[in-house]
């Protein structure tokens, strides 16, 4: 089952007096991580050089690796001799944190869970260097695996980290927000943020109606065709800029989406003067949805909170009516999270 956290085989990892998960080999998993950076293998603690290498766990070969000047993280430019900040330059350690990031990306994006053979792929590493990345990672709960299936998903370590995150940066506060406005409008509500071109829903308080239309946190879709990601444009920073990159047809994810950066523009300065924006089946046909920024002390908005409906129940003065008191919300939303928390950086 996809929500049962699965341990390693008996065997594979152990603890030692200092408290860090270790192989079989004795080699400690979170080190192990170091030796992914730069297509590197796990060394064995006696074993032969690279080149002589057996197979190990997970049918990968163990080598040992012998130090190169690379090691050192004082990679240099064989043109100038300046530092090579390229990726195959880094230090080892950071490559391969990169990489461990990377992969929870990857498995963040994907709910079903993901084998390595496309964990491998969609990262460009080798399969040697994905099993290893993987095989530390579920040594330590970051990931867990479903052996129905094999592949791999998220696991309880980070479940974990991502609740510590939200207590951190107030999110869990602003969940009973949108809960209560869940309640009094029996309607989706979502708490989103910019993510480059588009909006990314971070939290979703789901209607318990019978009709209702499903999304989940980690969706995205473009700015220009959403209530929130209109809402987010209409008081960014860089609005201006951003409607200059777009092409002269915006790409339709309706036959309601806005068509040209002229109309956005156009609806952007409406946004501005009622406070709220409104998504009528500009995303999805049959769904209308309401908008509005969490601003930051100086104006701008990385985030928005959003009223999501069937169009059956967004008629006549009901859609007004949402539109003023999700403002609301928004603005008290920005009083329990920092702005900075609402920035994507990834």
């Amino acid at each position: 089952m996809l929500n049962t956290l699965v341990a390693p085989p008996t065997g594979t990892v152990r603890q030692n007096g200092d408290g860090r998960t270790r192989d079989p080999r004795g080699i400690p998993i979170v080190e192990q991580l170091l030796y992914c950076g730069a297509e590197a293998r796990i060394p064995e603690p006696d074993g032969p050089a690279e080149g002589d290498g057996e197979v190990g766990d997970l049918g990968t070969t163990t080598t040992r690796r012998r130090h190169s000047p690379r090691d050192t993280g004082k990679a240099v430019s064989a043109k100038n001799g300046n530092p090579d900040t390229s990726e195959a330059a880094m230090p080892v350690g950071a490559q391969a944190v990169g990489r461990a990031l990377a992969v929870l990306g990857l498995l963040t994006r994907n709910t079903q869970g993901v084998p390595v053979t496309r964990i491998a792929e969609e990262l460009e590493l080798t399969p040697g260097t994905a099993h290893r990345l993987v095989r530390a990672l579920l040594a330590e709960g970051y990931v867990a695996r479903d052996p129905a299936a094999d592949s791999f998903y998220l696991g309880n370590t980070a479940i974990l980290l991502g609740q510590a995150a939200q207590r951190a940066l107030g999110v869990e506060r602003a969940r009973t927000m949108l809960e209560h406005l869940n309640a009094e409008t029996d309607e989706s509500i979502n708490l989103v943020i910019r993510h480059g071109d588009q909006s990314l829903i971070i939290m979703r308080i789901q209607s318990t109606l019978p009709l209702r239309f499903e999304q989940h946190p980690g969706d995205r879709y473009p700015l220009y065709s959403t209530a929130s990601g209109k809402a987010i444009l209409a008081f960014a920073e860089d609005r201006d800029e951003y409607l200059k990159s777009l092409p002269k047809r915006l790409s339709p994810l309706t036959p309601s989406t806005l068509k040209t950066p002229a109309s956005l523009a156009s609806e952007l300065r409406a946004i501005q003067q009622r406070g709220y924006s409104i998504d009528n089946e500009e995303a999805f046909e049959g769904v209308l949805c309401v908008a509005a920024p969490v601003l930051g002390p100086s104006g701008a908005a990385h985030a928005a909170v959003g009223i999501q409906a069937p169009m059956v129940r967004m008629r006549g003065d009901r859609v007004a009516d949402l539109g003023a008191r999700v403002a609301e919300v928004a603005s008290q939303v920005a009083t329990v999270i920092p702005p900075e928390a609402m920035i994507w950086k990834h």
